[in-house]
Parts: structure tokens; sequence; C-alpha cells
């Protein structure tokens, strides 16, 4: 299986980064990602394999079976390995 293309999209400001931090209202969320309000997403957390350098707030996104899912870099770890918040179509 190939790995799957991370594009950055975006980087957060520090009080966008919280919505996601603190409360994970997906209203907020979506608005600000760029996600149509009736779409149905989750918001989660997870280890991921970004495969490029990542900074803190960078926002990727990555197209799998035809839905877009995004990942707010929470901490990088490595050039390979971030954690991030992950947002992901229900």
């Amino acid at each position: 299986m190939n790995d799957i293309i991370m594009e950055k999209v975006m980087q957060l400001n520090e009080t966008q980064f919280r919505l996601f931090a603190k409360n994970g209202k997906t209203k907020e969320i979506k608005s600000i990602l760029g996600i149509p309000e009736k779409e149905k997403y989750a918001i989660g957390d997870s280890m991921v394999k970004v495969n490029k350098v990542t900074l803190p707030n960078d926002v990727l996104k990555a197209t799998w079976q035809g839905k877009d899912r995004y990942y707010v870099v929470i901490n990088p770890i490595d050039e390979v390995m971030a954690f991030c918040y992950s947002v992901y179509p229900m």
C-alpha cells in the first residue's frame, strides 16, 4: 500500500488551536477547515504518519476513499510521525 500524501493547508493561530484542544465543537472547527456544515465529521486524536517536517498547529489534509481527512499537529515527533487531532468523516 502506498503512503497517503499529506498536504499542508494552513497553520492555526493559538485561538483557533484552542478550539480543538478545549472543547472540540465541530461547528466552529468545520468552519475553520472549510468543511460544509451539513457534512458529518468527528474529532479524535492519534499518532499519524505525516512523512514531512511539521510544526505545532500545522493543519494537514489527506484524501482517502474520496473523503478529506484533516490532521492538526499537536506535537511533532520527527519528520515521519506527529501526534495530531484528527478530523474525519463519519
